[in-house]
């Protein structure tokens, strides 16, 4: 009886007045007064106690372990709606959690009844969202195979037809799953009627959600049978945005992206070590989700951003890769090096993913989502108008993985390479009392340069970030060693900006997080705490 793969958008929605009055009765009262029919199966259970309402049904059938058609379910959701998910064949998966909850109340649904897991059931329960299902579990799904939205199913024992007047009803031992039946208006019965009547709904709403595109065209006086075949939306702008990593860049590319109205979520290991309160503080300032894991994030995903430390970019592929959505694309915006890239690419498209690593070339915070952005690899082309849609400033540097990382390894040779030579030099220059002698020098040699100001800069970003700068010009000089060279400079810079950061972990330049910390605008302020703490090490 089912199709597969097609979605109805136009049902026949019961009265609101009708549905909201019906909802004060018990499952049991409506039971007995339509003839005592229409009851499901008594092991669907409510996840919390209390809950009790009647709106349209908007039915969903699922494949076992893959959630896809719950989001395309979403966007057919119109508000008073109860969603009534059934599965191909039995399947204890959590389908659903607080994501979807908070995708399926923003459009206005009322409740979901699933003839299989749910998960995130405590969350749920707190944000007051209903759900009737089978099992409660924590174990996720993929989304990789169709299903259909709005077709009649089979739910828990009951067939349940989509819109009609289809009511769920809280009770301990099961749900009534009613409605009035229309009579078929086309004479016959079997595959010809249900032939009529599927052109008949088809002629009524054909599915266009965003997660579809027409597989083919109507025939002439053929109604068109809209059928999913592209699980992304085609703007870009109606993508869900994952990051992974939520800090300095992470949160900047979600408050950039959240101005524009895209859905952003975010998953930062902190969360999970018990230091994210700011970064909780930040999400709930700027209607930004948090996933639970790396696997959740990339799930609901269109596009992944990775921007961790340059150590963990490998890593935080792994993790994304058993989860991601086929098709899905994965941005690594991570300072890592070519090979770094490659063992990472391999992971993402592996697994049905689209990865394209991303150089970033300056500073972030001047630009924030418009720093220039170097894309590399075989679907580096495909997303760069799509990201510059999106508000990025992206320009393919090669087809070929690895070119736009080794273009941006070789620069910070020679940036974070100076950083650490002006911070070595300015405060040894400031030991001897010959640091204006040495400022003096530079300028006549490099005069477009303000030494003064750069100092301090240098100085403030290092404080701030040299643990990350440290671990990135560990990648660089894996870069210089797979060119043949050995890596003296870039080795030699990544222990200082180390040394550096283990030295504002100590708290030597002051309190990490409070105003003030790494922005003095006078280098030689952070040159003397750093005097300081080396003649206390000393004596």
């Amino acid at each position: 009886m089912y199709e597969l793969g097609v979605v109805y958008r136009n049902i026949v929605r019961a009265d609101r007045a009708a549905t909201d009055r019906l909802a004060a009765f018990g499952s049991a009262t409506v039971h007995e007064a339509m003839g005592r029919v229409g009851l499901m199966k008594t092991y669907m259970r409510p996840i919390y106690p209390g809950a009790q309402v009647s709106g349209t049904a908007v039915t969903v059938l699922l494949q076992p372990g893959d959630n896809w058609m719950m989001h395309v379910a979403a966007e057919q959701i119109r508000e008073g709606d109860i969603v009534v998910a059934a599965v191909t064949a039995e399947c204890s998966d959590g389908y659903f959690g607080d994501l979807l909850a908070t995708s399926f109340m923003a459009r206005g649904a009322r409740a979901l009844v699933i003839d299989a897991g749910v998960r995130d059931v405590k969350t749920l329960q707190q944000m007051g969202f209903p759900v009737w299902s089978r099992w409660i579990s924590s174990k996720g799904t993929i989304k990789a195979t169709l299903g259909s939205v709005n077709i009649p199913l089979v739910c828990a024992g009951m067939i349940v037809q989509p819109g009609r007047r289809d009511r769920r009803r809280r009770r301990r031992r099961g749900l009534r799953a009613g409605g009035a039946r229309r009579q078929d208006r086309r004479s016959g019965r079997g595959a010809r009627g249900q032939r009529g009547r599927q052109a008949r709904e088809a002629r009524i709403g054909r599915a266009r959600p965003r997660h579809v595109f027409d597989a083919r065209a109507a025939g002439q006086g053929r109604a068109a049978l809209h059928r999913l075949k592209a699980m992304l939306p085609r703007d870009p702008l109606q993508w869900r945005i994952g990051l992974v990593g939520y800090g300095e860049v992470g949160r900047i590319l979600a408050e950039d992206l959240r101005r524009q109205g895209l859905t952003v979520a975010a998953y930062d290991v902190k969360l999970d070590l018990g230091q994210g309160s700011q970064l909780r503080e930040h999400a709930l300032a700027h209607d930004v989700l948090l996933a639970a894991s790396h696997a959740e994030l990339a799930r609901d995903a269109a596009l992944i951003v990775s921007a961790v430390t340059a150590s963990q970019a490998v890593q935080v592929a792994q993790a994304c890769a058993p989860a991601i959505r086929r098709g899905s694309w994965f941005l690594d915006f991570n300072s890592a090096s070519p090979g770094a890239k490659q063992r990472a690419a391999q992971l993402v498209d592996g697994a049905g993913g689209r990865y394209v690593e991303g150089a970033v070339m300056t500073s972030v915070p001047p630009y924030r989502i418009k720093v220039p952005l170097l894309l590399g690899g075989a679907h580096a082309a495909a997303l760069a108008g799509p990201l510059n849609a999106l508000g990025f400033d992206a320009k393919v540097a090669s087809a070929k993985l690895g070119v736009a990382s080794a273009t941006k390894m070789c620069r910070s040779v020679m940036i974070k390479g100076l950083e650490a030579m002006v911070i070595e030099s300015f405060t040894a220059a400031r030991h001897y009392g010959v640091e204006d002698a040495v400022i003096a020098s530079l300028r006549e040699t490099f005069p477009a340069i303000d030494w003064e100001k750069q100092a301090s800069y240098f100085f403030q970003r290092v404080i701030e970030h040299g643990r990350r700068r440290s671990e990135e010009m560990r990648e660089v000089a894996e870069t210089v060693r797979e060119a043949g060279l050995a890596p003296w400079s870039a080795e030699g810079t990544a222990e200082r900006q180390a040394f550096i950061a283990d030295l504002a972990e100590e708290s030597v330049f002051g309190e990490r997080g409070i105003p003030g910390f790494a922005r003095s605008a006078d280098w030689r302020v952070e040159a003397d705490r750093l005097l300081r703490h080396a003649r206390h090490c000393k004596d």
